[in-house]
């Protein structure tokens, strides 16, 4: 299967639209699994089959969500704010500020 598998890498780095070609086959036949080494060998050798005899066609690529590889997808977890200083809680033991906010106003100096 690995060859296979390497066989699907190779078109997908020799043009964005056969890149596309192989997201839009997984996204509707494979249940969004894009990876080639997940699939079996039957699975790639159908799409390799149909690629080279233009029953797939190459796609226009569309625009990615998210940063890709290490990219954020928002804002979920965040460094700072939350905590007031001073004495009491917030300010204290947390990376970049930041502490145990109550309601968003902190309980420092209080």
């Amino acid at each position: 299967m690995g060859d296979l598998a390497e066989q699907v890498k190779v078109i997908q780095r020799s043009d964005p639209g056969a890149k596309q070609a192989w997201w839009d086959y997984c996204d509707t036949h494979l249940g969004g699994v894009k990876d080639p080494s997940r699939h079996e060998a039957s699975v790639l050798q159908e799409f390799l089959n149909g690629y080279n005899s233009g029953a797939i066609q190459h796609a226009t690529p569309q625009p990615q969500k998210g940063g890709g590889k290490g990219g954020s997808k928002g804002g979920a977890y965040t460094m700072g704010g939350g905590g007031g200083g001073g004495v009491g809680w917030g300010g204290g033991g947390f990376p970049m500020g930041g502490g145990m906010g109550m309601g968003g106003m902190g309980m420092g100096g209080m």
